[in-house]
């Protein structure tokens, strides 16, 4: 059995060949895959928009192929997704969890943690919208990541955070996105699967008890 877990995709309403391309060839190996948070951006784009674009064509069917779970972020929160979610996933969780090889995993996004930023989060992507506000952050993300590559995101302090939750939790491992920023620490108990943007892809695999995360360029 093959998990793919990847999270932090942001798609929007506009088709991206080179990311469509990298998301169905991690996709196809996969027997099973959790899409872990922000797989589309309410800041970017309505649902309708989302669910009516190239992407249903040419990803929802792979997903829904592989019974695909897909774990609600803050730029996609339950709140903006209505039945269609169906169109790309078998399951639409805030958490969700599973056993395999005796090992106790978890997924979430990340956000809830973080009620102050969570609330900044949604004012930038609502009232700000009308502003151009979510255009030009991604503006800014799209800079520093061009200039400083992986693990660039402001956000990655915050793996720390996560880091110390798992790690006291009751779960083997505990899997993340928010940040975008890859990592592995299973002294930790943590991994996150880092984000696919701006030509940086990074996603996780699990086979036989082994946790692999896999980074490349796209």
């Amino acid at each position: 059995m093959k998990t793919l877990i990847f999270s932090d995709t942001h798609l929007t309403g506009r088709f991206n060949k080179k990311k469509s391309q990298f998301l169905e060839e991690i996709i196809r190996p996969a027997d099973r895959v959790v899409m872990n948070g922000d797989f589309w951006d309410h800041g970017l784009c309505s649902f309708d928009r989302f669910v009516a674009s190239q992407w249903r064509k040419k990803l929802f069917p792979l997903l829904k192929k592989r019974e695909a779970v897909y774990v609600f972020g803050n730029h996609d929160q339950e709140k903006w997704i209505d039945s269609r979610v169906e169109l790309f996933s078998d399951k639409a969780v805030s958490q969700y969890q599973f056993i395999e090889h005796g090992k106790k995993y978890l997924f979430e996004h990340g956000h809830r943690e973080y009620p102050a930023q969570e609330f900044l989060s949604l004012i930038l992507q609502d009232a700000g919208r009308y502003v151009g506000v979510p255009y030009l952050l991604k503006l800014r993300e799209v800079l520093t990541w061009k200039v400083f590559g992986w693990g660039a995101h402001p956000k990655m302090i915050f793996n720390a955070v996560h880091k110390r939750l798992s790690k006291e939790g009751e779960f083997d491992t505990c899997f993340w996105g928010h940040t975008h920023s890859p990592e592995v620490d299973l002294e930790s108990k943590f991994v996150n699967s880092g984000c696919v943007e701006f030509g940086f892809g990074s996603y996780i695999m699990i086979e036989e008890g082994n946790i692999d995360l896999i980074k490349r360029r796209y």
